[in-house]
């Protein structure tokens, strides 16, 4: 159907004794994973499935490459020789850097978790 292959599924659990990995699908595609993230979260856990199909995501990508490429276009057009405190300079460093930081961080966050 439409929704298939779309979800989380676990292959196997892997075999620690003869050093495999498990093995799961995510949106259609076998991935090998540990047992455990950052020996916290486990691959049952719905927290880890959660993020494990959100950075799968084709969006969750396209997004964060929108922000690289917004992030490029803010550091060439900051004026270095005025003053940080007035104009478009203020609006990058008070309010769109500090956005592109949140998402950043919870790039790596997320990813990390996966």
């Amino acid at each position: 159907g439409k929704n298939e292959g779309k979800g989380f599924i676990l292959i196997h659990t892997g075999d620690k004794a003869a050093g495999k990995q498990p093995l799961i699908r995510l949106r259609g595609r076998e991935h090998e994973v540990c047992w455990r993230s950052v020996l916290i979260f486990p691959l049952g856990g719905c927290l880890r499935q959660q993020a494990l199909l959100l950075v799968s995501w084709k969006w969750f990508d396209r997004f964060i490459l929108f922000l690289i490429g917004l992030n490029s276009i803010l550091l060439a057009t900051y004026q270095y020789r005025a003053s940080p405190d007035e104009g478009w300079n203020w609006v990058i460093d008070n309010i769109l850097d500090r956005t592109l930081t949140v998402f950043f961080t919870l790039e790596f966050l997320f990813k990390v978790i996966a």
